[in-house]
């Protein structure tokens, strides 16, 4: 992990030195008839810079190789939440949502309680809503080692940042005093979280797949096929798959905060909510295929409300024939 951490300590991932100003086009409202239904909103962009899931904080640095490496999320993601209220008017704020993929979508698990609790003191009647894209990270043994790696990794990230400041949720804190890399693992959160949620997960999400299972035949990025996999493979990236599909019913079933869950049978990472009720390609997203039940449709009944919905693929890949091979159509 600490190789790797040099190695991200040299990237926009781990330092701002890179960074230079750029317009995220993901994030830039839009028309209403393209946009909807986020069109009208203001948006903040939290950066990530610290490689370690915008979270932990060690006051000395750790040296690896002559190279000192400052661990300062926490430091970095409270520095920029008081920078979003500077500049947004809570008081008269009516709803705020809290969205990120990939390292942003274990950040809401691991954020979303504590980022209410400050905008609740703020405005008690602001609405505070979470929904994390592509985050819900689990443990499972990795096909070359055998090991549960994914726990293993957030044992040795607990080590390294939550010594002076532990994770985020204090519910979580409270229940796993001994095993704090706990509160680093979405799996975990999800049964704990109290902030409204929504959670769009792909069950084939290739960085999963590559990250935890490690399975080497999914390639491309953000939009991968399986094409290129094996019998082997292809069974034992079905057996991943439905232990997340599983996983994400069981944090449904548990956890009544969970308002909805949106997880399609096709290979993605990272499926943003900005501009997608209306973009004609998101359309070909749906669960199940060809239903009316795209991220979009999905976002907006969880966005007004209106009941709660588990929308998870029950077919394997490529049975949700609309978007199975897309990056082969595109």
């Amino acid at each position: 992990m600490l190789a790797d951490c040099v190695s991200r300590s040299q990237t926009q991932f781990g330092s701002t030195t890179p960074y230079k100003p750029i317009e995220y086009q993901d994030f830039v409202p839009g028309a209403a008839e393209t946009d909807a239904p986020f069109h009208n909103w203001n948006r903040f962009f939290f950066i990530y810079c610290d490689g370690m899931i915008h979270q932990g904080t060690r006051k000395d640095p750790v040296t690896v190789d002559g190279h000192k490496l400052w661990l300062r999320g926490e430091n970095i993601t409270r520095a920029q939440l008081d920078f979003v209220l500077k500049l947004m008017p809570v008081q008269d704020t009516d709803t705020f949502v809290i969205n990120g993929c990939s390292a942003g979508g274990i950040a809401v698990f691991l954020w979303a309680d504590e980022i209410a609790r400050v905008l609740l003191q703020k405005n008690p009647s602001v609405r505070v809503l979470a929904s994390a894209n592509a985050g819900f990270l689990f443990d499972y043994p990795q096909l070359s080692t055998g090991i549960n790696y994914y726990g293993e990794q957030m044992k040795v990230l607990a080590n390294l940042t939550n010594r002076e400041v532990a994770p985020p949720n204090s519910k979580c804190r409270d229940l796993h005093r001994d095993e704090l890399y706990k509160c680093l693992m979405p799996v975990e959160l999800s049964k704990l979280i109290e902030t409204p949620l929504f959670i769009e997960e792909s069950l084939y999400d290739n960085f999963q797949m590559s990250a935890v299972l490690s399975v080497p035949c999914m390639m491309g990025y953000p939009f991968p096929s399986l094409k290129g996999c094996n019998a082997t493979e292809l069974l034992q990236i079905q057996a991943f798959k439905n232990r997340t599909a599983t996983l994400l019913q069981e944090a449904y079933d548990v956890n009544p905060t969970i308002r909805g869950v949106w997880a399609p049978s096709c290979p993605f990472h990272c499926f943003l909510l900005f501009g997608l009720a209306s973009d004609p390609e998101s359309a070909k997203y749906a669960v199940p295929s060809g239903s009316q039940w795209t991220v979009g449709a999905a976002t907006e009944l969880f966005l007004q409300g209106h009941g709660s919905e588990a929308k998870i693929d029950d077919v394997d890949w490529p049975g949700n024939a609309n978007c199975a091979y897309i990056v082969q159509q595109s």
